[in-house]
């Protein structure tokens, strides 16, 4: 371009010259009465001398070079070739497209080689909302890195991107290094993670309208089950049968913990006891300002009892470490129970007042009340928190 620019003014000089020197023709006067043509002609050439002066700025500024991959206005392309009045670019379909210099500069430019060649594409998947979270992201992640083309030094990330209509979505991250490639990637994205959650009996749900039963199938029977059989074994409610600890926990609701999520608070008010099915929490205490962990737990423990029976607050901290799974045995349940089972409030009262007294002994306080007075002072304990008389 700038030689053509060069070879134009150079033949222009000597034109001007011959007229001026060997046919005596005054030549300003004649640039002067020529000004109002100029002006209309460079009127019309001001999309090309846009074009012009926006291929000198990307010539000079260099945001693309031939075969970087480009996304402008929603089209993926490579660029194959930059001239100063416009830049050729192959789509994925390898249809070609001419874009003048002028009105690419006025585009948002994605270049999927700068900084690096390395840059990550994703794609979206709806599963069912029964799906657990944690157990879909792991699915999906492991079915999308054995994926070819993705780099297995960079392990594919899963969000769970949003609540829909029909499905929960999630977003699959994957990072590649040939842009070329991305559609095929990302296909086999989407197949590995069809077969994947196929696998692991997870729903792909139609955009459907659902609607629901009165009363819906309960889809927790087996961790009811087990969490009766966990309460049976527990020190506190081993006196109650295995009928008892079935009417309890089928009463109860089955609830969920994402990774880090706080099950109690302590000092919190509090009147459940969880039984932990699944998954493991930090117990953790707070004195003076710092937090500390006392203790870890795990399936077929309980956490809450006191406050379930008494009304205590909750005397520590529970995170879940982790997805939990756990049964909710509530103050309404629990009192429903007792008032139709009064004989299991001396029972427990008696295993209570073991616990205190052995508590005490372990903390060499001494022993200012016997056995009795304790049981009977946990037995009027129990008896005013469930509003038994």
């Amino acid at each position: 371009m700038l030689i053509d620019l060069t070879g134009v003014v150079v033949g222009v000089v000597a034109v001007l010259s011959a007229m001026q020197f060997v046919y005596a023709v005054q030549v300003p006067g004649l640039l002067a009465g020529s000004g109002v043509a100029a002006l209309v002609l460079g009127l019309g050439m001001q999309d090309q001398l846009k074009n012009m002066f926006a291929g000198l700025a990307l010539y000079f500024e260099k945001p693309f070079k031939v075969g970087d991959w480009l996304l402008i206005d929603g089209i993926h392309a490579r660029v194959v070739e930059i001239s100063w009045r416009s830049t050729r670019l192959l789509t994925t379909a390898e249809v070609q497209i001419e874009m003048d210099n002028g009105a690419l500069l006025n585009q948002t430019i994605y270049n999927f080689q700068r900084p690096t060649p390395e840059h990550s594409v994703s794609t979206i998947i709806g599963l069912h909302y029964d799906a657990p979270p944690a157990k879909v992201i792991e699915v999906l992640r492991a079915a999308a890195a054995s994926v070819p083309g993705v780099l297995p030094e960079r392990p594919p990330v899963v969000y769970l991107k949003n609540f829909g209509d029909s499905a929960i979505e999630y977003e699959i991250c994957v990072r590649i290094v040939d842009h070329a490639i991305m559609n095929r990637v990302l296909s086999d994205v989407r197949a590995h993670c069809w077969y994947a959650v196929k696998r692991a009996g997870i729903e792909i749900p139609y955009p459907q309208m659902v609607l629901h039963r009165a009363a819906p199938a309960d889809p927790g029977t087996g961790v009811r089950q087990a969490a009766a059989a966990m309460l049976r074994a527990h020190k506190i409610f081993g006196c109650l049968t295995a009928e008892q600890c079935a009417a309890l926990v089928q009463a109860s609701p089955v609830v969920q913990f994402a990774n880090h999520e706080r099950i109690i608070s302590q000092g919190v008010a509090g009147d459940s006891l969880f039984v932990l099915v699944r998954g493991a929490v930090d117990v953790r205490i707070t004195r003076d300002g710092q937090a500390r962990s006392v203790a870890k737990l795990g399936a077929g423990d309980c956490v809450g009892e006191m406050s379930l029976l008494t009304g205590d607050p909750r005397s520590a901290t529970v995170v879940a470490e982790g997805e939990v799974e756990a049964v909710e045995i509530g103050k309404a349940v629990f009192g429903a129970f007792v008032r139709s089972n009064p004989v299991v409030l001396e029972q427990l009262s008696e295993l209570l007042a073991q616990r205190q007294m052995a508590n005490a002994k372990q903390a060499n306080e001494g022993a200012a009340t016997t056995h009795e007075q304790v049981r009977n002072g946990m037995l009027r304990r129990l008896r005013s928190f469930f509003a038994l008389g």
